[in-house]
């Protein structure tokens, strides 16, 4: 079966494309199709050089610095016209053409296309584009009204699927109410424990933990999305406790400065990282005893990237996600779930009630990755309820 993936943020190990790849399309004859610039590095990359087991397809695109920004959107638009101009050029069509979102221009012309061809059409939503990046802007509200047109075509791709896929069960149920016809399901990103163990081993990142200090640590993006202020606020907190730790922000982003700053200026034994191969991020995290999900109040987010790292790392995690990352960490005591105003006494609470938590906490995360996130199992199931309702 010949498939053709549209993906403006490409394929990355950590990403959800590399898994649809290798797990829902293993044996097909796949083509991805993907910009030249990367959102994580905030660089042009150059042609791929190494064997893959997919073609890759580079458009050009204009760069951006920031992740919340006009030049962001203006070089997602120019991604659209180009993939419309490369659909437009192809000799031989796909059999299947599969659509992570966001963007929603990119998939709303990509929809289009399916439908004049009659091609299925496998939308999988990862964010809920433009309502959980408006959610957490200064005057949210008032913005909204003018970002209409940006939500319009996300409908618009919602409604052109003849199949709907959702990193949570809830952002598939927001596509699906707009298109109630179709099949739909969702799937985690999901945890690949013995990849992520393989990695760790790889990787030449040694540190040395005292044996009686807590390490917490957040991982990924240091970005406009999350809140930092409670982290830092309670690593102040339980520092004033007299608990002994260490804070590791594991990444880099436009907020790498700012965090740097308010460490420095409150005395905390924060680090920061950068940005660091895959192998890397998950070794640090490796030494971290409790990891911190944090997104800014009114986020729409309920499940995250960040999530299955910290579950493949054997973390307990504090997060303040609600919904299905919540139920997760109380179903199998893995972790605990936190506002702003109680984020201080829960962190305090976990760490002085270390000896009783950490016991058992590797096998707890091992039987919520065999439930709900293993990569084989929940990838698998994708691929036979794809296959199973469009052929």
């Amino acid at each position: 079966m010949k498939v053709l993936i549209v993906s403006l943020f490409g394929v990355s190990v950590t990403g959800r494309v590399s898994k649809v790849i290798k797990h829902v399309f293993p044996d097909d004859d796949v083509t991805v199709v993907t910009s030249d610039f990367s959102h994580g590095s905030k660089r042009y990359v150059g042609p791929d050089t190494a064997p893959a087991d997919f073609r890759t397809v580079r458009l050009h695109v204009s760069a951006y610095s920031k992740n919340v920004s006009f030049r962001r959107i203006f070089s997602h638009m120019g991604f659209a016209r180009s993939v419309r101009r490369y659909l437009d050029s192809l000799s031989s069509l796909p059999d299947l053409v599969y659509c992570p979102m966001p963007p929603s221009a990119s998939a709303c012309v990509v929809g289009k296309f399916c439908k004049k061809h009659g091609i299925p059409f496998v939308v999988d939503v990862i964010d809920l584009w433009p309502d959980s990046l408006v959610a957490v802007l200064p005057f949210h509200k008032l913005l909204s009204p003018a970002l209409y047109p940006w939500t319009r075509m996300t409908r618009k791709a919602y409604r052109a699927a003849d199949y709907i896929s959702g990193e949570s069960k809830a952002y598939a149920e927001v596509a699906h109410r707009l298109n109630p016809d179709v099949p739909w399901s969702y799937t985690y990103l999901g945890s690949d424990y013995s990849a992520a163990c393989r990695l760790i081993e790889e990787s030449g990142v040694s540190l040395d933990k005292p044996s009686d200090e807590i390490w917490i640590g957040y991982g990924g993006s240091l970005g406009q999305s999350y809140d930092f202020d409670v982290i830092l606020k309670g690593i102040a907190y339980i520092r004033d406790k007299g608990v002994k730790y260490r804070m590791w922000f594991i990444g880099d982003g436009e907020k790498a400065d700012y965090i740097r700053q308010t460490a420095r200026e409150l005395g905390l034994d924060v680090v920061i990282t950068g940005r660091v191969e895959y192998r890397d991020f998950l070794k640090y995290l490796s030494y971290c005893d409790i990891a911190v999900n944090s997104f800014k109040e009114n986020t729409l987010v309920v499940h995250s990237y960040k999530f299955n790292d910290y579950v493949s790392t054997d973390c307990f995690i504090l997060n303040n996600l609600k919904g299905e990352t919540a139920s997760m960490l109380d179903e199998y005591g893995v972790g605990r779930t936190f506002d702003a105003s109680s984020f201080n006494k829960i962190l305090l609470d976990t760490i002085q009630n270390w000896t009783s938590i950490e016991p058992g906490l590797k096998e707890r995360l091992g039987q919520l990755r065999s439930a709900l996130l293993d990569t084989d199992t929940i990838y698998g199931r994708l691929r036979a309820d794809i296959l199973n309702s469009l052929f």
